[in-house]
């Protein structure tokens, strides 16, 4: 893990010792005993701290002093627990509130039936709450009748200026004792959640709160620009991290074979031709028939559509996003928990908290929007310890809707720099798009090493489809030939027609048709033939010249720009960005 100010931590988290070393503490035995306290009470007499769990208390403790806390945890590491700890130890012995920043309605609700159980005092506040719910909180509050923690989201902290009033009471009264910032990533993504933006100001208006900030995902890119939205002051931050390495986790990405859908065996020589769906639910049946997992969609129809066909083929699934009901929402959520359910098919709305130790899958049926959004939503898999396989299904056609995910569909000309707005937006998707076409590097270590190149493996992972040799017939050619074809291609359809908009598809067409024309001359011109073979004979698919395309998209040498179409968002096309001598 890197400090604010670039330089290496010389101790390792899970050497509790060398990290109270780096910071001596006169109190340390008082708040030692204590925590350990709380632990047995939150989690039963026999409970033992987990890797960093206990120095992320400690600092946490130690926040009280003035000290920012960014803490950078694995997915299934128990990050709130220290929150929790930390957040009871301050009630008990400096009477203070913990204010706690929670991204999502089911998570708050999640927050709240933990502390219930545990016989801790908590407030949530969120905008689906009854309203005799709210006053009896807002009563409560201003009778200084305090919980231990309060729990929040942006959208309510901002809106609500009651509320805002009675934290701004307390924070005066001196009995805040932090905020945390749960899930920070966030902050980070705030282009569909403005309302994060308002948390950049908790410094202007709490200047001595300590803000503890939480995530699993994370890159030190991310973390430098938190620090900087935050306006937390470097030289007073604690920053601890873990690496991120899941080792249980096995990450593979299939991609269809064809344009008519993906292949399975039937017998050892002979192979069927089926659909996305029918092939995860081949996947499902063979390797974890009536087990808990999760599928990923984008959109609420593919939830729909993909819950009903596996259904019908006898896999128990339910479908969850944000538009349930919260009765329906608790339905779904209860019966899955409970393992009456096996398979959620759910958008993002569904995950981020939720801690439910045999899910044994993760499938993403469309494209994840980032890395890091795809470290934490398969984080949701083998948090037993056992091992969990994580798939996602690539397609190229996917990456257009991550680039105008949260955005209104603009209209923007290709040869206009200025106005390429959704290039930020496009470079994540991008990374996501290269690990998926990439048959040659470890997928753990594009992930990892996206979050953060310390921890990346440096050797074999033995738990991705590369590393387990599944590309063994994968034989590595110089394309060099071919993407001068579809770059001098495209050079010359814009040469001719500067109005012209060239889709990828049409781009491959105009290589692959049979047909005549003076742009198949072009085509020719530069060695290209219907019957196009590789060095061992073996030709190349229209297929695979679709997976090339995508590559000098993902290389930059082509770029993307939309034409709105109405209801149905906008088309893409391409330009070439750059003209390189070949």
């Amino acid at each position: 893990m890197v400090n604010g100010q670039g330089a290496q931590m010389n101790f390792e988290l899970r050497d509790p010792s060398l990290f109270y070393k780096a910071h001596p503490d006169p109190e340390h035995h008082f708040k030692k005993f204590h925590i350990d306290r709380i632990l047995s009470q939150l989690m039963g007499k026999n409970a033992v701290w987990q890797d960093g769990q206990e120095i992320g208390v400690m600092a946490a403790i130690r926040g009280t002093s003035g000290l920012d806390v960014l803490a950078s945890f694995p997915t299934g590491s128990g990050k709130s627990l220290i929150y929790e700890v930390a957040g009871i130890f301050d009630s008990e012995f400096n009477h203070c509130v913990t204010v706690v920043f929670a991204p999502l309605v089911a998570l708050m609700k999640d927050v709240y039936r933990r502390f219930y159980k545990r016989n801790v005092k908590a407030m949530i506040f969120h905008q689906d709450m009854p309203q005799h719910v709210y006053i009896g909180f807002i009563s409560q509050l201003r009778a200084r009748d305090y919980p231990v923690f309060i729990v929040i989201t942006p959208e309510r902290f901002k809106k609500n200026h009651e509320l805002r009033q009675i934290i701004q009471n307390i924070y005066e009264a001196g009995n805040l004792a932090r905020f945390v910032l749960d899930e920070v990533h966030c902050l980070l993504q705030c282009h569909w959640r403005p309302s994060y933006l308002e948390l950049q100001h908790l410094r202007r208006d709490f200047v001595d709160v300590p803000i503890l900030a939480m995530s699993a995902s994370l890159s030190t890119d991310d973390i430098a620009e938190t620090i900087h939205t935050l306006r937390i002051a470097r030289e007073r931050c604690i920053l601890l991290g873990l690496s991120p390495n899941r080792p249980n986790l096995v990450y593979r990405i299939v991609t269809s074979t064809s344009r008519t859908g993906y292949s399975i065996a039937i017998t050892d020589k002979k192979r069927q031709r089926v659909t996305k769906t029918q092939h995860i639910i081949n996947f499902i049946q063979k390797k974890h028939s009536e087990k808990s997992g999760i599928i990923y969609c984008t959109t609420i129809g593919c939830c729909k559509a993909v819950s009903e066909e596996l259904r019908k083929d006898g896999v128990i699934a339910r479908a969850y996003y944000a538009s349930l009901t919260d009765e329906e929402k608790s339905a779904v959520e209860t019966s899955w928990m409970a393992g009456a359910c096996h398979v959620i098919v759910a958008t993002t709305a569904f995950g981020m908290g939720i801690d439910k130790p045999d899910v044994s899958f993760v499938i993403h049926y469309n494209m994840p929007t980032n890395l890091g959004d795809y470290y934490q939503e398969s984080g949701r898999a083998g948090r037993n310890g056992e091992t969990a396989d994580c798939v996602i299904y690539y397609n190229f056609t996917d990456s257009h809707t991550k680039y105008t995910l949260g955005r209104e569909s603009t209209t923007f000309h290709r040869d206009s720099d200025e106005k390429f707005e959704l290039r930020k937006l496009m470079k994540p998707v991008h990374q996501v798009m290269a690990m998926c076409l990439d048959p040659l590097r470890c997928r753990r270590w594009q992930i990892i090493c996206h979050l953060n190149p310390e921890y990346s493996p440096r050797e074999n992972c033995r738990a991705c489809d590369v590393c387990l040799g599944e590309h063994k017939n994968f034989i590595l050619f110089n394309l060099h030939g071919i993407a001068k074809i579809l770059v001098d291609l495209l050079i010359e359809i814009h040469d001719n027609d500067p109005e012209s908009d060239v889709h990828p598809k049409r781009l491959v067409d105009i290589c692959w048709s049979s047909k005549g024309s003076k742009l198949k001359s072009v085509a020719r011109r530069d060695g290209w033939e219907p019957n196009f073979s590789f060095p061992n004979g073996e030709k190349i698919t229209k297929a695979g010249l679709q997976r090339i395309c995508e590559y000098l998209i993902v290389c930059d040498v082509f770029r993307e720009y939309p034409r709105d179409r109405g209801r149905y968002g906008p088309d893409w096309y391409l330009a070439v960005r750059v003209i390189f001598l070949f």
